[in-house]
């Protein structure tokens, strides 16, 4: 929506002059609204459109997103949260009908066939809106989710890697890939992944948290409490209370884990009897809690 952005008009005057074909001028005005929306799908996908239209590269027709747009998928959305499905499927042809070369669309009627569990027409639907807009991050990140559910992990992986060299600045992209990657027990690549996170977003306490939940996930205790210790310096209201009493969950399971582990060295206890139930029960539950994290805050919506 171009008065969505308080940039002075920029926005709007860089789409008026890319549709009149006016590259240069266009270029000057959406330098500035990219300074202040460096992240915006919106801002780099003109961005895109005006530097191939600099190279004279012929782009897919560009299309605005309006506020009717916009409460069309919010009510899509709200729908899909009520698990009203067919109805959420009602309105998403209604927005086609309406917006039929709008990239949006089709990943949003995608996910309401997913939810429907119609996974040919959802496939289908993602493939035009990739089409349609080849730049837009969305439309991988919502098929890999959906792959990830039906358990389809290197499908996942490469939509994922396709997001990211689409916009590398998202940082849920990178945790959501480091799931992936743990899912395919490929555990250091995914503690990379996450570490990609925290270069992009090194002040967002959320990142350190859900590394230290991986390292838990591998037992290594030592990280994660430095992980926690993290999170909390950077927002203690937010995380003090919670990640405080992780770093005691997690001490505690340290400490356990070194009573076996010189148990064994004493020869106190013959290897194969020593069982660190504590520990088995952590890393079984920290995987869940993490995958809840990731799904939980990306949500699952068509009003982006």
């Amino acid at each position: 929506m171009s008065d969505y952005y308080n940039d002075g008009g920029y926005f709007k005057y860089a789409q008026q002059y890319y549709k009149e074909g006016k590259y240069e001028e266009a270029y000057n005005y959406i330098k500035h609204t990219l300074e202040l929306y460096p992240n915006d799908s919106e801002v780099l996908k003109l961005a895109n459109y005006i530097k191939n239209g600099l190279k004279g590269i012929t782009n897919p027709v560009f299309i605005e997103y309006t506020d009717e747009m916009h409460e069309m998928d919010m009510r899509v959305s709200e729908l899909i949260e009520a698990t009203d499905y067919e109805r959420a499927l009602k309105f998403a042809n209604i927005r086609l009908i309406c917006y039929s070369d709008d990239a949006f669309g089709y990943m949003s009627r995608a996910i309401v066939y997913s939810c429907l569990e119609q996974y040919d027409k959802c496939f289908e639907d993602f493939e035009t809106a990739i089409n349609i807009d080849k730049e837009n991050y969305h439309i991988y990140l919502e098929r890999a989710r959906i792959n990830l559910d039906l358990e389809k992990y290197e499908d996942a992986l490469n939509d994922l890697n396709t997001a990211i060299q689409t916009n590398d600045k998202v940082p849920d992209l990178y945790s959501l890939k480091s799931l992936v990657l743990s899912d395919l027990q490929r555990d250091d690549e995914a503690i990379n992944a996450i570490n990609q996170a925290i270069s992009v977003a090194p002040h967002e306490p959320y990142y350190y948290s859900l590394r230290a939940l991986l390292y838990r996930y591998m037992e290594d205790y030592d990280n994660a409490i430095e992980d926690y210790k993290t999170a909390i310096r950077l927002n203690p209201v937010e995380y003090g209370e919670c990640c405080y009493d992780d770093i005691e969950t997690t001490k505690i399971l340290q400490e356990n884990k070194n009573a076996q582990a010189n148990a064994f060295l004493l020869d106190e206890t013959p290897a194969s009897s020593i069982q660190n139930t504590e520990s088995n029960t952590d890393v079984e539950s920290v995987k869940e809690t993490y995958k809840n994290k990731v799904i939980n805050k990306l949500g699952r919506k068509v009003d982006w």
